[in-house]
């Protein structure tokens, strides 16, 4: 392991541009317990998905961007997923850097739960998805970053709903997705 020499400077603190490339300037995570569905073939916002951090350090700045998302769908559906940003308040944008291009129209997205068949045995067949991007806001201001999903089709799909999931059923194992943001130094 290599150390890093840091320049003394009496009682004054560490200023960033004394941190190497790479570093780890902040770091945010969130608990995502909201269920969230829809049936629409266009994308939605998924609840408490919201990930932000108030300020960058740099517009040089580079954000790693992590989701563990529990999705499933009805049979002979799936869920699509996109990353989504927001700067300074502004409204979300698609980002497109980890979307796949692929094929074409609704179809391409980042994290998916892959096509649940008409004849499999299980309606909602839970899965977790991981994604994460190296992004480059290129702002000194606030971002926030949330998922939208929809379905591939019209059937029902769902974010953080377990397979035998009730509101009501204390037996039903009930799921959380997660989200961490990783402000890096460029």
């Amino acid at each position: 392991m290599a150390l890093i020499k840091i320049p003394s400077r009496g009682r004054e603190s560490l200023v960033d541009a004394d941190l190497p490339a790479g570093s780890v300037l902040q770091v945010n995570n969130v608990v995502i317990d909201t269920v969230s569905t829809t049936s629409n073939t266009t994308f939605v916002a998924a609840g408490g998905s919201n990930i932000a951090f108030s300020s960058l350090r740099s517009t040089s700045s580079k954000v790693l961007v992590k989701y563990n998302m529990y999705a499933c769908s009805t049979k002979g559906s799936n869920v699509i997923m996109r990353l989504y940003r927001s700067i300074d308040g502004a409204s979300f944008a698609h980002v497109t850097g980890p979307t796949s291009a692929r094929g074409s129209g609704n179809i391409n997205t980042w994290l998916s739960n892959g096509y649940n068949p008409i004849s499999t045995h299980q309606d909602y067949d839970l899965g977790m998805f991981s994604g994460e991007y190296l992004d480059s806001p290129n702002t000194t201001s606030s971002v926030t970053y949330k998922i939208y999903f929809a379905s591939r089709d019209t059937n029902a799909c769902y974010i953080n709903r377990s397979t035998t999931w009730s509101s009501n059923d204390s037996a039903s194992p009930l799921v959380t997705s997660s989200a961490t943001i990783m402000e890096i130094q460029g």
